[in-house]
């Protein structure tokens, strides 16, 4: 269905044409080894459904044999190829399944056994090329299998000690390992620093608990006299239009809350988009940047919603230049043209589907316009920077409602949470990231 649409271009994707695309598989030999290792994969995914964890061990040890082979006869290959491509070879599979034996391990409790199955994938010269994104989570695992289940607590600081060492780690898997160090050794307070985040404290509506499915709370509002079930966040919006400001508060939160009753007021200044917000402007100032067929090995597919290397480290050192090139454009321009070239990019790529832009964030690109006038272009190219050199780690957690007042030109970002619910690492990062920048972020916690 998706190929016809994309014939009688109904559907439009950000990748090129036929002659830009590469043939991953240069013979038939590897095409098959790879095939080989994902019906091994396919038979531990369908074991885990059943919960056969001693079966599923069975095959990881298999996946280390075959794992050995392919890196004693092919490691030369598997080193000539890009980071974003490793992914689709024999090596790759087989990796994640001794992964999957690893998680397998833990279910049966043989946690001396998995702490030798991580040890190995974490220190193997093999392991070095391949599942960086998993380091982290190896990194965790072993400190809390040292700490919690071998009772060894010295085992495991030194795990995240090692960790935080580890040059392949991004901030949040460092700050991960960091909250398990300091509940390690109190005295112990890590390499990474977080701004101190205000905190708002609300309470709403609840229909009901427990009536049958996931959701513990479902909450409601009230409007013109009928209720209705609503998200978190909208019990969060809804506090901030009816907020009457005292006189007697602070400045600070005089502004704060003065523009998210504004904004609340007038519809269009506010949105629940998470990071769909910033990834949309980013989208719209670097699209021919982050969608250029002239970056090599990163297009095979037409259907493809973005490069191949997007989630590596190698996305943005593959464009340095012209992201720097584009940086120093933005930061130049009169922000009339700015505003111009932006509208061109939406009006010309308006409805292709790619995985940066999301078209129905904004109502139109005048909405776009009122955002931007509220946000420092400084602060937007701090934002974007973050988010392409770690795109992987950073292109998620983003704030749940970005909200903003053209008139005042403020902006705010708030992170909404229910009874129960904690702040990710990648929140955490995220919102002290905003105040370090001067853009009023909190946390609003809806009981």
């Amino acid at each position: 269905f998706v190929l016809l649409q994309l014939d009688t271009n109904k559907l439009r994707f950000s990748a090129p044409c036929n002659s830009c695309l590469i043939n991953i598989y240069t013979d038939a030999e590897k095409l098959f080894r790879y095939i080989k290792a994902k019906k091994l994969e396919a038979e531990i995914a369908d074991l885990t459904q059943r919960g056969k964890w001693t079966e599923i061990i069975d095959c990881a040890k298999k996946a280390r044999i075959k794992f050995q082979d392919a890196y004693t006869v092919q490691r030369q290959f598997y080193e000539s190829l890009i980071d974003s491509l490793r992914r689709f070879t024999d090596l790759h599979v087989y990796a994640r399944c001794i992964s999957h034996g690893v998680d397998a391990l833990e279910k049966i409790r043989d946690y001396a056994e998995a702490v030798i199955w991580l040890e190995y994938m974490l220190h193997a010269m093999e392991f070095k090329l391949i599942l960086a994104n998993a380091r982290g989570g190896w990194w965790d695992r072993l400190a809390l299998n040292f700490d919690a289940h071998l009772k060894d607590k010295d085992s495991a600081m030194k795990a995240v000690i090692a960790g935080l060492k580890d040059p392949v780690l991004g901030d949040k898997d460092r700050l991960s390992l960091q909250d398990r160090g300091r509940k390690l050794c109190s005295g112990w307070k890590g390499p990474l620093e977080e701004e101190d985040l205000e905190k708002i404290n609300i309470k709403g509506s609840v229909v009901g608990k427990n009536l049958g499915e996931s959701r513990i709370n479902r909450f409601l509002i009230n409007k013109n006299g009928v209720s209705y079930e609503c998200s978190v966040e909208e019990v969060a919006l809804d506090h901030y239009l009816r907020k009457k400001v005292s006189k007697k508060v602070c400045s600070y939160h005089f502004c704060f809350y003065e523009l998210l009753s504004t904004s609340c007021r007038v519809l269009y200044a506010g949105v629940h988009a998470e990071g769909a917000i910033w990834h949309t402007i980013f989208g719209l100032l670097f699209y021919d940047v982050i969608f250029d067929s002239a970056v090599e090995n990163v297009w095979f597919s037409e259907t493809q919603m973005n490069p191949a290397d997007l989630n590596s480290r190698t996305f943005y050192v593959n464009r340095q230049d012209l992201f720097e090139l584009r940086f120093k454009e933005i930061e130049e321009a009169d922000f009339d043209d700015l505003l111009l070239e932006m509208e061109r990019t939406y009006n010309n790529y308006y409805g292709i589907t790619n995985s940066e832009i999301t078209w129905n964030c904004f109502t139109d690109f005048e909405q776009i316009k009122r955002f931007m006038i509220c946000c420092p272009i400084a602060v937007l190219c701090a934002i974007i920077r973050r988010l392409i050199t770690d795109y992987r780690n950073c292109r998620s957690g983003f704030p749940d409602l970005t909200i903003w007042n053209d008139e005042k030109k403020l902006l705010a970002v708030v992170e909404v949470k229910g009874p129960g619910d904690k702040l990710s690492t990648k929140q955490r990062l995220w919102l002290s990231f905003f105040k370090n920048q001067n853009i009023m972020a909190h946390v609003c916690h809806v009981s």
